[in-house]
């Protein structure tokens, strides 16, 4: 997957000349933090997920927000959107049967998945354009967590050299790529719920 930022992005971020090598590797480091964080890969892309069937109404795929449903098969048969199946944007899948077609006024599945292991795949597409609000976070967070790395690369809380002192405000626990709580907040709306 590609990294929220770009080399060239960064140092403008940082308002400095930097090695493009060790900027992109920041970047693609802070990237790969952030989608760990929140357990989604982001950007746009086409998923399929071969899923167990619950023998309840829902199922939930790993992805969000799901965009489309190219196909949803149960058993080896291909169900039909609307008459056999429902999906959200926030990645749910409700199981409509028995009425042979989707009623618009009920918001509940009257369906059942079957109860089978690994016997539902869904081909889905997901993820948020560059150009949302969400990405947006993620771009944000990517730039903050990959500057910390780049300028302090050792995470030191200050620096001296003769008369010199430079002291930073933040010093992060161990791991020169964690997010900090307040970034991790910003993340929440972006995760699985």
């Amino acid at each position: 997957m590609a990294a929220f930022a770009t080399p060239t992005e960064l140092a403008a971020f940082l308002q400095r000349d930097l090695n493009t090598a060790s900027a992109q590797q920041a970047v693609d480091l802070a990237s790969q933090a952030i989608r760990e964080e929140i357990a989604q890969d982001v950007d746009v892309a086409t998923t399929t997920e071969t899923l167990d069937g619950s023998g309840g109404p829902w199922l939930f795929l790993e992805q969000w927000p799901v965009t489309a449903v190219t196909s949803v098969t149960e058993k080896g048969v291909l169900l039909v959107v609307g008459a056999d199946y429902r999906f959200t944007q926030r990645g749910a899948i409700g199981r409509w049967g028995g009425l042979g077609a989707f009623d618009i006024y009920n918001p509940d599945p009257t369906g059942r998945w079957a109860v089978t292991h690994q016997g539902i795949v869904v081909v889905y597409t997901h993820g948020w354009l560059t150009t949302t609000k969400e990405y947006g976070t993620c771009k944000r967070i990517a730039l903050q967590v990959a500057g910390r790395a780049y300028i302090n690369p050792g995470q030191h809380a200050s620096k001296e050299i003769g008369q010199a002192k430079e002291t930073w405000g933040v010093q992060a626990s161990p791991g020169r790529y964690e997010l900090l709580e307040t970034e991790k907040r910003d993340l929440d709306p972006l995760r699985r719920r």
